[in-house]
């Protein structure tokens, strides 16, 4: 995490088969999506370079690097279950959590 006296971003690094560069540009479209329906995404910012994500040298492996908006809200750290049930006993929300 980076911190001025103005915002708190970060910046992230993936070295796997999923997060490509071609995927990573595509984000700010999804995450324009996600705020038209009222949900929250982070908010990611171009390089100096003018791109949304940049493939960098890191450790003798190559990798993708972005940077995103600090979240604005608490990350969970577990899972109550009872958040995602309705009145009914059944489950509103399946999600799925994938980490690199």
């Amino acid at each position: 995490m980076i911190e001025d006296d103005e915002s708190k971003f970060v910046i992230k690094i993936a070295s796997n088969n999923f997060t490509t560069v071609e995927r990573v540009i595509g984000w700010p479209d999804i995450i324009s999506e996600y705020k038209k329906l009222g949900c929250y995404s982070p908010k990611m910012y171009k390089s100096i370079y003018g791109n949304y994500a940049e493939t960098v040298l890191f450790q003798e492996r190559f990798c993708v690097v972005w940077e995103e908006e600090y979240s604005q809200f608490r990350i969970c750290t577990s899972f109550d279950k009872a958040a995602y049930v309705g009145e009914d006993g059944n489950i509103l929300i399946t999600m799925r959590f994938w980490h690199l």
